[in-house]
């Protein structure tokens, strides 16, 4: 299902390059940019912190509990969003950010869309707590690119076309907001009789600490995950950001296949936290590796993909993005280089070692700000595919080393894949 998300955003991403000119999709994708950093801001970690403890306080009977967290999570994440809108109105009033008429009208969706984002990204939390990460997909992730792509047509039907950015953006909003009424829905008759039927206790103290000590890390996550597009956004011309980013949804694809995969592991793994505290490390070690060797396998044959239909695909672009096919290769490399340490920083956080994952992810957004300040301005978006590389694989190697020494944690497959195929042929 995570897999058919991906897909449905795939063909909506060709759709917009279809129908806008490169550089109203290059501000739409800096846009989504900042608004995602805004939404981790305003989720402030509540659906990591929300998926982590409904499966512990669930497999302890802790029914109050799991409801309190749930509605102190949704609370929470809508109070804040209104704190970021309203410092963004304060900013605009005396003058010390100024809009253009076309961002202005795009800033008035921005304020409805980002709640909405919030409040789903935690209803998505409650959801993986529950083991129910297919019904997350089915109620989020997999519906909106449907009807995006829908009215998108109509648009297109009735020659209305090209689109503007705050046209699209205003459709994601208003679509974003009618799944928001059936997904709360979805989401709390997800949760059990005994949980729904209890009177919620708020354990408020604990989880703003459990969530301040994640936060650093989603806020250093967010900024590392699209530093590349906000790079080229003062870098260099909004053709090259734009072929830029058809390159990196190639690479996101592969990203959402795989954090499909973590959520599938991550309840199980916080069940096991104890287990890990008694030092208990050789069943949970088993499940790293067998998931991390998940991960390699999906990003080799997803390499092997770019290399062999990478040029045949980007013809659906159109003919401004055939130069996209370098920095998809360089990212999908990338990747497969990647994959040989494991998932470690994502393990760092399911387990309370946020210290790593925040250290790992800093150090890689600065080399990948570095590296892309060096080349961008000359090499354009293969320039700055290479320093998204660069500061991606200085992570996940950070990662691995500090999660082994503090933890013994091994999250590299390369144990799991030789005791698969040599031990097994020798034996």
């Amino acid at each position: 299902v995570k897999l058919s998300g991906a897909g449905l955003s795939f063909l909506l991403l060709i759709a917009l390059t279809r129908n806008m000119t490169t550089a109203a999709f290059a501000d739409f994708s800096i846009i989504l940019a900042w608004l995602a950093i805004a939404t981790t801001v305003a989720s402030f970690s509540m659906p990591l912190v929300t998926a982590l403890n409904v499966a512990e306080y669930l497999a302890t009977d802790r029914f109050a509990e799991a409801k309190g967290i749930f509605l102190y999570a949704l609370g929470l994440s809508a109070l804040l969003s209104g704190a970021i809108i309203l410092i963004c109105i304060t900013l605009v009033g005396f003058g010390w950010v100024e809009f253009s008429k076309d961002i202005s009208s795009t800033f008035i969706w921005l304020a409805l869309l980002l709640p909405i984002s919030a409040i789903l990204i935690v209803i998505s939390g409650l959801l993986q707590g529950l083991k129910r990460a297919i019904t997350a997909e089915m109620y989020i992730n997999v519906p909106r690119p449907i009807l995006i792509l829908l009215t998108i047509a109509v648009i297109w039907y009735l020659g209305k076309t090209p689109l503007s950015t705050s046209s699209v953006i205003g459709v994601y909003t208003l679509i974003s907001g009618l799944i928001l009424l059936f997904a709360f829905r979805v989401s709390y008759y997800s949760l059990p009789p005994a949980v729904r039927h209890s009177k919620p206790v708020f354990s408020s103290r604990v989880w703003l600490q459990s969530a301040s000590a994640m936060m650093a890390v989603a806020l250093v996550a967010a900024f590392n995950e699209r530093i590349d597009i906000i790079m080229m956004s003062w870098l260099t011309s909004p053709d090259e950001t734009a072929v830029y980013v058809v390159a990196s949804r190639f690479f996101q694809t592969i990203i959402t296949a795989i954090i499909a995969v973590l959520a599938v592991m991550s309840p199980y793994l916080a069940e096991k936290r104890h287990e890990l505290h008694n030092g208990a490390t050789l069943e949970i070690n088993r499940m790293i590796q067998q998931t991390a060797t998940t991960i390699l396998l999906i990003t080799i044959f997803a390499l092997i993909g770019f290399v062999t239909a990478g040029p045949f695909v980007l013809l659906l672009f159109g003919g401004s993005y055939g130069n996209a096919y370098l920095p998809m290769l360089i990212l999908g490399l990338g990747l497969v280089i990647a994959a040989l340490f494991g998932p470690a920083i994502s393990i760092s956080v399911f387990i309370g070692e946020t210290r790593i994952a925040f250290i790992a992810l800093l150090f890689g957004m600065i080399v990948n700000a570095g590296v892309s300040y060096l080349l961008t301005p000359i090499y354009g978006a293969t320039g700055a595919a290479i320093a998204s590389a660069a500061g991606m694989l200085l992570s996940v190697i950070i990662g691995f080393l500090g999660l082994l020494k503090r933890s013994g944690l091994n999250a590299s497959p390369i144990g799991h894949l030789y005791r698969m195929f040599f031990l097994q042929a020798r034996t």
